[in-house]
């Protein structure tokens, strides 16, 4: 039987801003917070590849933003990247 969860697995393929992300790798951490009265917490965190285009002929990003992070470059409107990001909450089905 699989164990509930707050946060769903994330997606293997998915779309978001006119851009592809593939899913390469996710973890699931579950614990008490000591932050917030040690309530029990949930951490899903995810690492993809992002492909899409841009109306652009050259860049090259690095964005970082509260633990998230993507770096991509754009090269002749091609645009590829890869990145991490995360979803982190109380646990509505902490384990017994």
């Amino acid at each position: 039987m699989k164990t509930k969860t707050t946060i769903p697995d994330p997606k293997f393929i998915y779309f978001y801003r006119n851009q592809l992300f593939i899913t390469y790798k996710w973890t699931r951490d579950k614990w008490n917070n000591k932050y917030f009265d040690n309530k029990p917490w949930e951490c899903v965190n995810e690492w993809f590849v992002r492909i899409g285009f841009e109306k652009k002929i050259w860049e090259k990003e690095d964005l970082h933003y509260d633990g998230h992070t993507l770096k991509w470059i754009t090269i002749l409107g091609l645009s590829v990247g890869i990145g991490f990001s995360y979803e982190s909450k109380e646990d509505e089905f902490p384990p017994n």
